[in-house]
């Protein structure tokens, strides 16, 4: 079973249309990633989530006009992601038409074009071997022109510690940022130097706050405080692919 969970209302790329929506090569971006689901080897039937607003207009202008017959639902999701990821798995039960009781879910931010067969694969594979996998991508030799003290940087953003990451897609530099701002850990994704608000950026889950630091070159320790206290402790080790 496929999640895709997506959302977003478009607002850090000035357009009134939501970041799924959006044309990439005239298709909806989430074209690609329902494409990827489609002839999937692995992926028998998919969950969309989206807007409950937006349900009618899905169903008719990606899910039956591009004949995308994996999807068994469009349903709607909560007010955060992880709301959207929850009402998909809780829903399993009753619109799947392969019912899924021995197999893994796949979950996708369906605005996130980039998704292949091998990555589904590598995905499976890492869930079989450790019960649970996350995809990540390394981040190319490009960005060294950015940032002469490496490929990510420990910084400050929002209300307080945050990660950046660059990237540069048809010779322009984007960041991505990983910050907490408003008891939610939080991604935004814009251009370099882009001066942008932190409320625009994309929830993931509740936070107090992030502390990020460079104990050595290339390897940045993440303490994460969750909403009752607790703190987790991630060492995030960044390399190049040459």
């Amino acid at each position: 079973m496929y999640g895709n969970p997506i959302g977003g209302s478009g607002s850090r790329m000035n357009s009134r249309v939501a970041k799924q929506f959006m044309e990439l090569g005239g298709k909806p971006l989430i074209w690609y990633a329902l494409r990827a689901v489609e002839e999937s080897r692995l992926i028998d039937d998919c969950i969309l989530v989206t807007g409950e607003g937006d349900i009618p207009y899905m169903c008719r202008e990606v899910v039956e006009k591009y004949g995308f017959h994996k999807v068994d639902a469009v349903i709607a999701g909560g007010t955060e992601r992880y709301f959207s990821v929850a009402n998909a798995l809780g829903s399993m039960e009753t619109v799947l038409r392969i019912p899924n009781h021995d197999g893994y879910v796949f979950i996708h931010d369906g605005a996130r074009p980039c998704v292949t067969e091998e990555i589904i694969c590598a995905a499976m594979e890492g869930a079989v071997r450790h019960k649970a996998c996350v995809i990540g991508m390394p981040v190319k030799d490009t960005i060294k022109v950015v940032d002469e003290a490496g490929m990510a940087e420990a910084g400050t953003y929002g209300d307080g510690g945050a990660v950046f990451l660059y990237q540069e897609i048809d010779g322009l530099i984007y960041e991505t940022i990983l910050y907490v701002y408003d008891g939610q850990l939080r991604e935004m994704l814009c251009e370099k130097d882009w001066e942008q608000d932190a409320e625009f950026g994309d929830p993931i889950s509740p936070a107090q706050a992030l502390e990020v630091s460079e104990p050595v070159p290339g390897l940045l320790r993440l303490v994460l405080t969750g909403p009752d206290g607790t703190k987790q402790t991630a060492d995030v080790y960044i390399r190049s692919e040459g």
